[in-house]
């Protein structure tokens, strides 16, 4: 996939997510993981994290996307609203805090390709799709800490 077909698929994802996350849905454990881990999965193999010309550079770009990929992701877990109903089920939903941080990301991930741009650095496509996926298990897994001091359940996550 090259990089504006990776950029689509990256803005359908990020809709779905956002979608998805305004919602008010129950914790769920068994699904929280997966697309993340797809994700970050698909960033790997589909490579072109490091541009060959300019390794250096290109490697200090990735690590400043990977460190904010982390921190916007916990950050956003605590946008996230969780509590326990009076029949014991854990629920979640988004705020517009949670929107607000999502966009955050987004100009943090635009800052960094524009940046690599401007330095001459290409080959971002599998960055965005491990940007995504890590973003996004950060959050699940802070959320998921979050809903265990509500229930002391050791398993409860998040989808996203």
């Amino acid at each position: 996939m090259d990089q504006i077909q990776t950029g689509l698929l990256v803005a359908v994802l990020v809709a779905y997510v956002l979608y998805r996350q305004l919602r008010t849905r129950p914790m769920c454990s068994e699904k929280a993981y997966l697309l993340p881990a797809v994700l970050v999965g698909a960033g790997l193999l589909q490579g072109g994290l490091l541009d060959t010309a300019h390794p250096l550079v290109s490697a200090l770009l990735l690590a400043a996307g990977l460190v904010s990929a982390l921190g916007l992701g916990a950050v956003r877990a605590t946008t996230v609203r969780v509590w326990r109903d009076e029949h014991g089920v854990l629920w979640r939903r988004g705020t517009a805090w949670t929107v607000v941080i999502w966009l955050a990301s987004i100009a943090v991930r635009a800052g960094l390709i524009a940046t690599g741009y401007a330095l001459g650095v290409h080959g971002e496509a599998g960055g965005l799709l491990l940007f995504l996926g890590l973003t996004l298990l950060v959050q699940n897994v802070v959320v998921g800490w979050r809903a265990r001091e509500i229930t002391g359940t050791p398993s409860v996550s998040v989808v996203a």
